[in-house]
């Protein structure tokens, strides 16, 4: 068996595990009511959540510095908490980071065992 074989073979059998049967969905309720989550978001929580922000890190996908969000004045945080509630009113999420890649980095310390399967990690 080849080194790329035996280690597609012990991978597979590492993310698969032999009689581990799959999630039943119908299992789980979705009638759930959870007031912190299902309530509108108030300016008052946009506000304290942009006073917890770190002024000196980087801003998010959107590209707008932390800063920014901290000078604007009360009438744009209620509009940014309206826009809130209308995006997730409407069921609209981006989803960001949902995938990502996968690469096997070769352990240090154990020479001459590069090509064994489980001398692998992530």
């Amino acid at each position: 068996m080849s080194s790329d074989n035996s280690f597609k073979v012990y991978m597979e059998g590492l993310l698969n595990p032999a009689g581990e049967a799959g999630i039943d969905l119908a299992q789980f309720r979705t009638d759930v009511s959870m007031p912190v989550l299902d309530n509108p978001i108030s300016p008052q929580e946009v506000q304290e959540d942009v006073d917890q922000l770190k002024p000196d890190k980087a801003g998010g996908p959107d590209g707008i510095a932390v800063g920014i969000y901290q000078a604007m004045p009360v009438s744009w945080i209620t509009v940014l908490a309206s826009l809130f509630n209308f995006l997730f009113f409407m069921q609209f999420f981006q989803v960001i980071g949902a995938c990502g890649n996968c690469a096997c980095c070769l352990k240090r310390g154990i020479q001459g065992l590069w090509q064994l399967p489980w001398n692998h990690r992530f």
